[in-house]
């Protein structure tokens, strides 16, 4: 195992001991805990088998492990910004009409 192996490693595990901590404190629910999680657990399972990523990338047709991984990551990122994007716009939309409404009301 190489240092930056380790460190990444350590860095997981306190990722993960924050998230079971934000959990306790109702900050976020059981799924997302989970979630996350498993999230991290993936990446730390990477971290320790690097070349489980060459693998799969030689299966879908992509050169390197690590385009795979920045693929995917950027797939990600898009899709959460997405969503971010979709609820932000619901959220809008409920402020307008709880300020309709209380306006008509005075």
């Amino acid at each position: 195992m190489t240092p930056i192996q380790i460190i990444f490693l350590v860095v997981i595990a306190a990722i993960v001991i924050k998230t079971a901590q934000k959990y306790r404190s109702s900050a976020i629910s059981i799924r997302e805990m989970f979630l996350w999680i498993f999230f991290w657990l993936l990446v730390g399972v990477l971290i320790l088998f690097p070349d489980a990523t060459q693998a799969v990338a030689n299966l879908v047709g992509i050169g390197r492990g690590v385009c795979l991984i920045v693929y995917l990551a950027l797939i990600a990122l898009f899709l959460g910004m997405f969503y971010i994007v979709l609820r932000l716009e619901q959220l809008e939309r409920d402020i307008t009409k709880i300020v309709r409404r209380l306006a008509l009301k005075e």
